[in-house]
Formats: structure tokens, C-alpha cells, sequence
């Protein structure tokens, strides 16, 4: 039995199968390091440099677990001597050959299966499993997978410069070329003519923006210039500002009294009985062309007094509604005292109570205000004493 390495996860001897991080004969730690070492030191051309190479070989030689030497089957040193005669690199670069050649990698490949490297090292001759191969050899075999894979990795995928120039510079230089007034006036038009700027919904929301920039050729608005970033906040900001000077052209008591009328019609209470601005106001300024936040502390300060003035419009309203109603309510209320009294008479008693009163409503189907049941109670107790005393 070899000794096994020193692990400094746990800072003792490692453990082998009885640890977490082995699978399959394996260090998941190891790979894991060895991977992102070739993976971050590898150039353009996909080459690791011989000393991130030798410093993969230390890592793979000195943090590898040994395995039982009872697992090594005997096989002559000189064969696997003349497979593994060379460099874990140069072996990547046979792998990778050897895929290209039996066409099992097409330019669009973004990784390398393990059927292919099966087939690789068969065709060297080598028919032994990993738990089979004598350590040293399995690392050499293991790192050169792993510098394959990520070669295979890296040259499939599209580099971020040309995802970024890919007919960047030709889009950007058509936005460049008109003023930002005119790009808004133009995105103001494609919300209304696209009907995603209509009353229901916010004109310039992030789906509108992003579908304009699309049709001005800019696909991704996160991948483009410093200056042509710029220039789109620019076009954006003016939109919306024009859409504010619109909305604010109107006067505060103008937009107060369309505010209130707004929220007495979604409350269904045309007297305002029991309607509040704040409930309403954040639709209001949607359906107007507002978002949930704007930029500017002018805007939201007019907010505000455009909403305490329509709260003071519907508070109103309802004073004048409820102080006519209760007048017309008094005038019949000696009718209603009378047949209240009739009716409490008629079940033998010689008081009322609040619940009686409000038992004689229902009987009665009167829509009467609370203030007018109030006085039906007190007016019907006096009269039921007044009786009482005569009697």
C-alpha cells in the first residue's frame, strides 16, 4: 500500500473513499485546481506556458491520492512507456486531432465526450480503466483530458470582442448620425404606432425601449460603446421628459379635478363617500405616461399636491352630497319617528333600542344615513317617553 497524500482541506492524510470529494478514483479537488489553472493561464493559441505546466504536473503528482498498489494489474512499463512518452499537452493536442479527423467534433462542439476519449486511447492501444493504470500514468492521462477539454471549450466558444463588434460599429454609427430629439420624437411614434403606448398601458416601459433600440439595429443595448450608451440614456430621458411636459402642460387644478373624477369612477361612489386618492393615483399617472419613479423632485413634489388637492376635491364633494341628503332626510324624519314608535308599540314594549332601529330599516328597506338612524333612535326614545308619561 503507497502512502496516501497530505490533503490541506482537512490538514491530515487523505482519506480516499471515505471522503466526500473522491468519485470515481478521483480527487474532485484536484480537478477542480488542475482545470482552472489550465483554464486561466492558457493563451489564445491554446497553449499552457511550461511553467503553468510544470506547476500542473506538481499539483497532479504531489495532491493526487495514491492508490492500492494490489489495484495495478501487471503490464510491461515499456508499453505504457511509449503511450504516455509524451506530454500531457501534446497528448491534448493528439485528442483533439484525433476528433477532428474521425469527425466526432464539428466547429460548433463546445466539449469533448468521454465515448471520444475512450476511442482515443483505445486506438493507442491502451484497453486498461483508470483504476486499472499504474498512478502516474492515470495522472498524465487525466491532465491531458483536462487541457483537451478546455482547449475544445475555449475555441468553440465566441469570444466577448466579437459577439461586441458584430455589426456594432455600422449600428451605432446610424444612431450616432440623428440628433436625439428627433430618436425620441421617433421612439414617442413606435410606442403609439406599435399600440404598446396606448392608455393602458406605461408608454415608454422596458419592453417598448428595448424593442426600438432592436429596430434601429442595436440587439443588445449592454453590448455596445461608452458613447453610444450615452447617447441611448440621452434619447430615453429626453422621451420621457417630453412625455412629462405633456402631461404637465395642464395646471395643477386642472389635473387635481381629473385625478378625482378618475377616482371616484374606479371606486363605483360618484359622492366620494369613502374614496382615497392614494388608492387610485399610482394607475392615474401610468395610464398618464408616468412610471412608478421618475428623476425629477419637481415632478413628484407636483405629484403630491395634484393628489392632496383631488383627496381635498372628493372630500368636498362628499360634505356637499352628504349635508343636501341629510337636509332631505329631515324632512320626513317626524314620519319615520312616528311609524318607529307604531312599530316598537306594536310588539308590547315601551323603549327602543339601537338593534330595533336598525331591525326597523331592514323591515322597512329605508336607505337612510347613519346620522339620520341616529336621530330616528334618539327622536322614537323621546316620543315613547313622552307617551309613557301621559298615559
Amino acid at each position: 500500500m503507497k502512502e496516501n497524500a497530505f490533503c490541506p482541506l482537512i490538514k491530515e492524510q487523505c482519506k480516499k473513499d471515505e471522503c466526500v470529494m473522491w468519485k470515481h478514483d478521483t480527487c474532485l479537488v484536484t480537478v477542480y485546481l488542475i482545470s482552472n489553472i489550465i483554464s486561466s493561464n492558457m493563451d489564445n493559441s491554446g497553449k499552457v506556458s511550461d511553467t503553468n505546466t510544470e506547476l500542473v504536473e506538481e499539483l497532479f503528482s504531489g495532491f493526487a491520492v495514491a492508490l492500492d498498489s494490489s489495484d495495478e494489474q501487471d503490464i510491461p512499463n515499456e508499453t505504457l512507456d511509449s503511450i504516455f512518452s509524451k506530454s500531457a499537452t501534446e497528448l491534448a493536442d493528439e485528442i483533439i486531432q484525433f476528433a477532428k479527423d474521425e469527425d466526432l467534433l464539428d466547429n460548433e462542439e463546445s466539449y469533448l465526450s468521454h465515448e471520444i476519449e475512450d476511442l482515443f486511447w483505445s486506438n493507442k492501444g491502451l484497453e486498461l480503466s483508470n483504476k486499472e493504470l499504474p498512478q502516474k500514468y492515470r495522472s498524465i492521462k487525466k491532465k491531458a483530458w483536462l487541457i483537451a477539454s478546455t482547449k475544445v471549450k475555449k475555441e468553440s466558444k465566441p469570444s466577448r470582442h466579437s459577439l461586441l463588434d458584430r455589426d456594432t460599429d455600422n449600428d451605432e454609427k446610424a444612431i450616432s448620425s440623428l440628433s436625439n430629439d428627433l430618436l425620441a420624437e421617433q421612439l414617442l411614434a413606435f410606442a403609439k404606432e406599435s399600440n404598446l403606448g396606448d392608455d393602458d398601458l406605461e408608454p415608454l416601459s422596458r419592453d417598448t425601449l428595448e424593442l426600438f433600440w432592436k429596430s434601429k439595429g442595436i440587439q443588445n443595448t449592454y453590448s455596445i460603446s461608452a458613447n453610444a450608451s450615452i447617447k441611448i440614456k440621452q434619447v430615453e430621458k429626453l422621451a420621457h421628459d417630453k412625455i412629462n411636459a405633456k402631461i404637465f402642460s395642464a395646471s395643477n387644478d386642472e389635473l387635481s379635478q381629473e385625478l378625482a373624477d378618475y377616482a371616484k369612477k374606479k371606486a363605483g361612489k360618484d359622492n366620494g363617500q369613502g374614496v382615497y386618492v392614494r388608492v387610485y393615483a399610482h394607475t392615474f399617472w401610468r395610464f398618464k405616461g408616468l412610471g412608478y419613479r421618475t428623476d425629477s423632485l419637481e415632478i413628484e413634489q407636483r405629484k403630491d399636491e395634484i393628489e392632496q388637492l383631488a383627496q381635498a376635491i372628493i372630500d368636498k364633494d362628499f360634505h356637499e352630497w352628504r349635508d343636501e341628503r341629510l337636509q332631505k332626510e329631515s324632512q320626513y324624519l317626524p314620519q319615520l319617528v312616528q311609524a318607529c314608535v307604531e312599530w316598537v308599540r306594536s310588539t308590547g314594549r315601551t323603549s327602543v333600542t339601537v338593534n330595533d332601529v336598525k331591525y326597523f330599516r331592514q323591515e322597512k328597506k329605508l336607505d337612510i344615513l347613519e346620522a339620520t338612524e341616529r336621530a330616528l333612535y334618539l327622536s322614537a326614545n323621546n316620543e315613547l317617553k313622552t307617551r309613557k308619561k301621559a298615559s
